[in-house]
């Protein structure tokens, strides 16, 4: 059973049961027609849900199930709700090529590809017969590591950055 909140969430005027200004989310948030097209642009600030006008109850079911005289407030004032809701996520490639990303899958590559480089071409490298062929594998054995690494790194940073926004990432450039 709808509540019927007695007023608009964002600017508190009045929203009689039988008002054609009232709007609510799914989860009964409402605001009036103005909060919702000027200032939320149609974005439920309590929820993130969309808006639908309310539904008028007949007179005879407000006798039996009345509207709430409740006043409610919403969490968020009309500045709050008017700034961007998430921060700006750098762009993978600019965190690939940030100094400590770069840095740090360096020397996983150099790690991780000399013994991948060991383990499949070891015979070839300590008899010193290398093809062409041979050599470019052995360049691919390095850039798998370094490719993987950057990817977790810069999906790392940037998880961070939407998970707290308020802290941005250790910038060290170790």
């Amino acid at each position: 059973m709808l509540e019927l909140r007695p007023n608009c969430e964002g600017c508190d005027i009045d929203l009689p049961p039988a008002s054609a200004d009232a709007r609510i989310c799914t989860y009964e948030c409402t605001f009036c027609v103005n909060c919702v097209e000027q200032v939320l642009k149609n974005v439920c600030p309590n929820c993130g849900g969309g808006f639908e006008p309310r539904p008028v109850r007949p007179a005879i079911g407000l006798q039996c199930h009345p509207a709430s005289t409740v006043r409610v407030h919403a969490k968020y004032t009309a500045t709050e709700v008017q700034e961007p809701v998430a921060p700006a996520i750098p762009g993978f490639l600019a965190l690939a090529v940030n100094r400590g990303v770069v840095k740090s899958a360096l020397k996983i590559a150099l790690v991780v590809g000399s013994v991948l480089a060991v383990i499949n071409h070891g015979g070839e490298i300590f008899a010193l017969h290398l093809t062409q062929g041979s050599v470019l594998q052995i360049l691919l054995t390095y850039m798998v590591p370094y490719a993987v690494s950057t990817y977790s790194s810069v999906r790392a940073l940037q998880r961070h950055a939407v998970e707290h926004p308020e802290r941005p990432p250790d910038k060290r450039d170790d």
